[in-house]
């Protein structure tokens, strides 16, 4: 199980809706999720994505979510986004059992 949060800094978030209509909290209202299309959509050219994976133990709500047994750890993966400034677009934290 993967669980995902995400985050865009609120004039990023406010300029992909004006421009594009895409609402992230509103999975069902459009066919195509690829956030980095809305970006580009937007005028956002996503150019760097860095990554850093560590794993750790999960917290009692992850363990609940997730169905993990005591003792497994989770991994967690920090994905954060930016454009050739160096400005940041998106952040993501995904955690998951496998």
């Amino acid at each position: 199980m993967l669980l995902h949060d995400q985050w865009l800094p609120g004039e990023v978030g406010a300029r992909i809706h004006s421009e594009t209509g895409y609402d992230p909290a509103d999975k069902d209202a459009h066919e195509r999720t690829d956030l980095y299309s809305f970006m580009r959509e937007a005028g956002y050219q996503p150019a760097q994505t860095t990554e850093r994976v560590s794993t750790r133990m999960p917290d009692p709500d992850e363990r609940d979510v997730m169905s993990i047994p005591p003792g497994v750890p989770v991994l967690i993966t920090l994905r954060t986004t930016r454009d050739a400034s160096q400005i940041e677009l998106e952040t993501s934290n995904l955690r998951s059992n496998w």
